[in-house]
């Protein structure tokens, strides 16, 4: 693969909170022969899916799916063509706040990790909501309010749960869980894959395994079909004989 995507922002220059930290959300390509990097995406949302006044502008965990790269602010779900990144479709809703990862179905629908409500939410590609589930297993409005407009809500910290990554294996759906240290089903809530006792994040399916991360450097794999853990690496043991904490 010549061109990774790196999600990410430009970080403000004074002492922030989580909520307030970047000023800009930027998604970078990586041509990995030439070890070259080009801007692609320099985005702030509009106001509308925006907090009032000082706002964080972040690209978080995207997916691509063909020449489609899906890809989420904290509020907002944008889908781009690669590599010229037009910007193809948009969705944003009242309930999103702190949206972690967002990655298309097989059906053509869009699986949102509504993190600030401990919630994925199925979506049309026109932003109509399908389904929606907790990921700790109660009412997905137990905790919340529907009429409250959750995008202008700095935070709902403290998260029960803390959802990362949500993915699918043949014809369920599963959801990383950092607070838990797992991946749980939501179609099928009694199947769970214990991944670790550090805090989960993010995740990669290839072949006939699943690649998880937390938060301490360390990658956990995890066999597709047995859901145990075949291998874990400590990537602060690679290049870095001080061991010190990675990012």
């Amino acid at each position: 693969m010549r061109h990774v995507y790196v999600t990410g922002a430009r970080q403000r220059k004074t002492p922030e909170e989580e909520w307030t930290l970047y000023e800009r959300a930027l998604l970078i390509r990586v041509d990995t022969q030439t070890s070259t990097s080009e801007p692609c995406v320099d985005y702030v949302s509009p106001a509308a899916a925006s907090v009032a006044g000082r706002a964080s502008y972040l690209f978080k965990s995207g997916t691509i799916k063909g020449q489609r790269l899906y890809v989420c602010t904290s509020t907002e779900v944008l889908i781009y063509e690669v590599p010229g990144f037009r910007r193809l479709g948009y969705i944003s809703l009242p309930c999103f706040n702190d949206l972690h990862h967002v990655c298309p179905s097989r059906d053509g629908t869009v699986f949102v990790v509504n993190t600030g409500l401990d919630m994925v939410v199925e979506v049309s590609a026109e932003g109509r909501v399908l389904r929606e589930w907790s990921v700790v297993g109660e009412d997905p409005w137990e905790r919340f309010s529907r009429a409250i407009d959750y995008r202008k809500v700095p935070t709902t910290k403290p998260h029960k749960s803390h959802p990362n990554f949500v993915f699918e294996l043949g014809a369920d759906l599963w959801v990383t869980r950092a607070m838990q240290g797992d991946a749980v089903c939501l179609t099928r809530p009694d199947r769970r894959i214990w991944i670790g006792p550090e805090l989960v994040r993010d995740g990669h399916l290839h072949g006939d395994r699943i690649y998880f991360t937390t938060v301490d450097g360390t990658l956990v794999i995890v066999g597709r079909d047995s859901l145990r853990i075949e291998e874990v690496i400590d990537l602060k043991m690679v290049d870095n004989t001080a061991k010190a904490l990675l990012g």
